[in-house]
């Protein structure tokens, strides 16, 4: 009787052992991110259970609903700790259900031990293999604006309804200059769109390349996709405008117009001369003005500005004369 007694309270003693055991073990439960495009998969790991049990795992909306009842990839799937209480798995994210901007609760059931788990993570619209074509027209000029555009395409995953993607550029692109953005509805192995960049008049000349990131928000999380363009605003060509230009008398000394404007910033200026004088002598081109009384032309050349707007260029030859002097006779 003193026999049976013992080994019954020896069970007893083992069961509420057990008991407290598992009651004071804490589980876990986790994925590899906190958020995944549809068609990923999410690497699932957990730890505190007891070894060799049984694990029950499932992944539902959060809360519960959408096609939590209907969907295979919401069924309740097993696996069994390892030696150290340990669990793996993985888990597909469905690419054509109604996960799209959901938040997904993924739990963790011990069989035997009773521990219990969560972890909670997001699902978002997924885009890749963004390709750029080159600046269409080639060049835009500086002062004129306008808009480039780049043919472009990307992947879409997620049956996304109405998310934007916007582009963002590194180094950042030169002032006055912005980028649109698109809507995206449904899935696409190659969704093809225009990239257009806006471009302003006082955007100043310049020929860089900017790495690209297409980015997709769709109220839980953000996946980006990138690539490169090239933007070509070129210098533009100034009017050149020789002035004063008039008539001079002949004075012994070397004479002409000597000044000019430009519709450009440049402000460095050289002049090239020209011309027959009335002795039927042929003069230049030469940089110095004439002596000797004739018709001539006069060139002006801007050099190329500053501030790497504006093109060296010239005027078109401009006429003016230099007259005989009237001698006085004594």
């Amino acid at each position: 009787m003193k026999l049976r007694l013992r080994s019954l309270l020896l069970t007893l003693f083992a069961i509420i052992l057990a008991s407290v055991s598992a009651f004071s073990q804490t589980a876990t439960i986790a994925t590899d991110a906190l958020d995944y495009p549809p068609g990923s998969t999410a690497i699932i790991t957990g730890s505190g259970f007891q070894p060799g049990e049984t694990v029950t795992l499932q992944v539902l909306h959060d809360p519960t609903g959408g096609d939590d009842a209907t969907s295979l990839a919401h069924q309740p799937w097993m696996v069994v700790a390892d030696a150290s209480g340990n669990v793996s798995s993985s888990w597909l994210v469905p690419g054509d259900a109604d996960e799209l901007g959901a938040t997904l609760k993924l739990m963790a059931d011990g069989q035997r031990s009773g521990l219990h788990a969560e972890w909670v993570f997001t699902d978002a619209t997924g885009i890749s293999n963004l390709a750029i074509e080159a600046q269409n027209p080639a060049t835009i000029m500086y002062g004129t604006g306008g808009t480039a555009t780049y043919a472009s395409s990307m992947k879409v995953t997620g049956n996304p309804s109405n998310v934007t993607v916007t582009f963002s550029f590194a180094p950042l692109l030169p002032s006055g200059v912005t980028a649109n953005s698109i809507t995206i509805n449904g899935n696409s192995n190659s969704l093809n769109f225009d990239l257009i960049l806006n471009i302003s008049t006082t955007t100043p000349a310049t020929s860089g390349t900017y790495t690209v990131t297409a980015t997709t928000s769709d109220g839980h999380s953000t996946q980006s996709s990138t690539n490169a363009l090239s933007l070509i605003i070129g210098k533009a060509t100034p009017s050149v405008t020789v002035t004063p230009v008039g008539t001079y008398t002949y004075s012994g000394s070397p004479q002409g117009p000597g000044a000019a404007t430009n519709t450009g910033t440049g402000t460095s200026y050289t002049f090239s001369y020209s011309g027959t004088d009335n002795a039927n002598n042929s003069y230049g081109p030469s940089a110095t003005k004439p002596t000797n009384a004739g018709s001539y032309t006069v060139t002006a050349t801007v050099a190329a500005s500053a501030d790497g707007n504006y093109t060296s260029a010239s005027s078109s030859a401009t006429a003016f004369t230099i007259d005989r002097a009237t001698p006085s006779v004594t």
